[in-house]
C-alpha cells in the first residue's frame, strides 16, 4: 500500500487533492497529463508542458529543475518572465514619470484611477480568461473556438457595463460640481474597454502558447504609452487624466490591431454565451472572490488616505508603494517557477518533494527580501526623494520600512499560498484575503486619521499579517492530512 495524491474534480473544475491509499480496484493513479488543464490555469503555458514532457526529479534543486525545462519550454518560460518584466517595468516608469513631472498630488490621483482599472481587470481575468486557460485546453478545436468567441462577447459586455458605470459617475460628479472627478470618470469610461481588449488579446496568446506574441503586444503598449507621456511632459500637459488616456490609446492601438489577425480563434454562437458564463462562474467564483478582495485590500487604503489625509498624502503613499513593490517581479517570477513544480509534484504524488520545494523557495525568497529590506532601511528615504525629485519625500523612511515589511511577509508565505491553490482549496485563500481586507478596513479610520500616509502603511501591515497567519494555519492543517 502506498500513499499518493488523488486529484478529484467536479463539473470540470478542480476541487481538492486528498491523501488516499492506492487501491487498483477503486482508484486510478493520476498521471501528469491528468493534471495538465489544472496546472495551465495556475501557471500558464510553462506548467502544462512540464507536466506532459516531465522534468528531472532526481535533483530537487534549481539545476534539476532547469535541466527539465530546456528547449521550447525554457524559451516560453523566459519569454513569460520577460513579458512580466515589461509590464511591471512600464508601470514603474509611468509612475515615476508622473511623480517627477506632475507632482505627488497628480500621482495620487493617477493611482486611484489605475486602481479602478485593476478592479475591472480582475473580474475579466477571474470569470473569463482563467476558465478559458484551464477548461479551454480540454476542448476540441471547434469547441474551443466557440469558447473563445463566447468569452470575447462577454468581455465586450463587461467593457460596456464598466464604461456606462464610469460615465454615470462622471455625470453625477459634474452635477455635484466636482469637475476633476468628472474628468477622471469620463477618461476611464473611454480607456477601460480598450485596456480589457488588450488584456484579452495577451491572455489568449498565453493560453495558446504564443508567449512571444504576448511579449510583442506588451512591448508595443509600453513604447506607445511612454512615448505619449513624454510628449505630454514636453508640452507641460501631463496630468493624471491625460496619463490614463495615454494608457487607453496604447491599449486601443494594440488590441484593435490584434483582432483582425486572430479571428480564427473566435467563433461566436449566441446560444453558447450564457451557458458558458454559468460554467465559468462555477469554476472562477473563488478565484474572483480571492483576487477581488486582495485587490480591494490594496486599493481601499489609498482611497481612505485620499479622503482622510488629502490627495498629497495619497501621492506620498503611492510613491512609497511603487518603490517598495519594485520587488514584485521577483515574487511573480518565483510564482511562475514554483507553481508548475508544485503541480508536477502533486501529479507524481511526491509529498516529500513538495515540502522541499516550498522550503527552498521560502528560504530563497526570505533571504533576498531581507537583503532588500535592509537596503531600503539604509537608503530608502533618499532613494525615493531622488527618484521622484521631491524633497518632501525625504522623511518617509518609516513608511517605506512598514511597506517593505509587507512585501517580506508576502514573500515568506508565497509558497504556502500557492500550495493551497494547487491543492484545489481556493476558498482557504479567499478566507485569508477576506480577513486581510476586514482588518485593513477596521483599522483604517483611526490609524490614517492619526498618522496620515504612515497610518495607511500600518493598515496594510496589520491586514497582511492577519492574512499571512490565516494562510499558514490553513496550510499546516491541510499538510497534516497528507502525511
Amino acid at each position: 500500500m502506498k500513499t499518493l495524491l488523488h486529484w478529484d474534480s467536479l463539473n470540470g473544475a478542480p476541487t481538492r487533492w486528498a491523501a488516499v491509499k492506492r487501491n487498483p480496484e477503486n482508484h486510478r493513479e493520476k498521471s501528469p497529463a491528468d493534471a495538465k488543464p489544472f496546472a495551465l490555469g495556475l501557471c500558464g503555458p510553462l506548467a502544462g508542458q512540464m507536466l506532459t514532457r516531465g522534468y528531472d526529479r532526481s535533483d530537487g534543486g534549481a539545476q534539476g529543475f532547469l535541466r527539465g525545462v530546456l528547449g521550447k519550454t525554457a524559451r516560453q518560460g523566459f519569454s513569460s518572465l520577460a513579458d512580466q518584466a515589461v509590464v511591471s517595468g512600464t508601470r514603474f516608469a509611468v509612475t515615476i514619470l508622473i511623480g517627477r513631472v506632475a507632482g505627488v498630488e497628480e500621482l495620487g490621483l493617477y493611482a486611484i484611477g489605475f486602481s479602478i482599472v485593476i478592479l475591472v481587470n480582475v473580474v475579466q481575468e477571474s470569470l473569463l480568461l482563467s476558465p478559458y486557460a484551464v477548461l479551454g485546453s480540454r476542448e476540441k478545436p471547434a469547441s474551443r473556438r466557440r469558447f473563445a468567441g463566447s468569452i470575447f462577447v462577454l468581455s465586450l459586455a463587461l467593457s460596456l457595463v464598466a464604461s456606462l458605470t464610469l460615465a454615470g459617475f462622471a455625470v453625477l460628479a459634474t452635477m455635484a460640481g466636482h469637475a476633476g472627478s468628472a474628468l477622471m470618470g469620463a477618461v476611464l469610461a473611454g480607456a477601460v474597454p480598450f485596456v480589457l481588449l488588450q488584456n484579452f488579446a495577451r491572455k489568449i496568446c498565453f493560453a495558446h502558447f504564443n508567449v512571444g506574441w504576448a511579449l510583442i503586444l506588451d512591448l508595443a503598449v509600453a513604447v506607445i504609452q511612454v512615448a505619449i507621456l513624454l510628449l505630454l511632459a514636453a508640452a507641460t500637459s501631463l496630468t493624471a487624466p491625460t496619463a490614463l488616456a495615454a494608457m487607453g490609446v496604447a491599449c486601443a492601438v494594440t488590441g484593435l490591431a490584434w483582432v483582425p489577425g486572430n479571428r480564427h480563434h473566435l467563433t461566436v454562437r449566441r446560444a453558447h454565451i450564457l451557458p458558458q458564463l454559468a460554467r465559468n462562474w462555477t469554476f472562477g467564483r473563488w478565484i474572483l472572490g480571492t483576487q477581488q478582495v486582495a485587490t480591494l485590500s490594496g486599493s481601499v487604503v489609498l482611497w481612505f488616505v485620499s479622503t482622510l489625509a488629502g490627495m498629497t498624502a495619497a501621492g506620498v503613499f503611492a510613491a512609497c508603494s511603487i518603490v517598495v513593490t519594485a520587488a514584485n517581479p521577483l515574487l511573480l517570477g518565483l510564482a511562475n517557477i514554483l507553481e508548475p513544480k508544485t503541480a508536477a509534484s502533486f501529479a507524481a504524488g511526491r509529498v516529500d518533494e513538495l515540502r522541499r520545494v516550498i522550503h527552498a523557495t521560502t528560504v530563497f525568497a526570505g533571504s533576498v527580501l531581507v537583503a532588500y529590506w535592509l537596503g531600503l532601511a539604509l537608503s530608502g528615504d533618499s532613494l525615493i526623494a531622488w527618484i521622484f525629485d521631491d524633497q518632501q519625500l525625504l522623511d518617509q523612511g518609516h513608511l517605506i520600512m512598514v511597506l517593505a515589511t509587507v512585501i517580506l511577509l508576502r514573500g515568506l508565505i508565497l509558497g504556502r499560498s500557492l500550495t493551497l491553490r494547487a491543492l484545489g482549496l481556493p476558498h482557504h485563500n479567499f478566507k485569508a484575503s477576506l480577513l486581510d481586507l476586514s482588518v485593513t478596513v477596521i483599522s483604517a479610520y483611526p490609524l490614517i486619521s492619526a498618522f496620515g500616509a504612515a497610518g495607511g502603511g500600518y493598515c496594510v501591515l496589520l491586514g497582511v499579517a492577519s492574512g499571512t497567519a490565516a494562510r499558514l494555519w490553513f496550510f499546516n492543517r491541510e499538510m497534516r492530512v497528507l502525511r
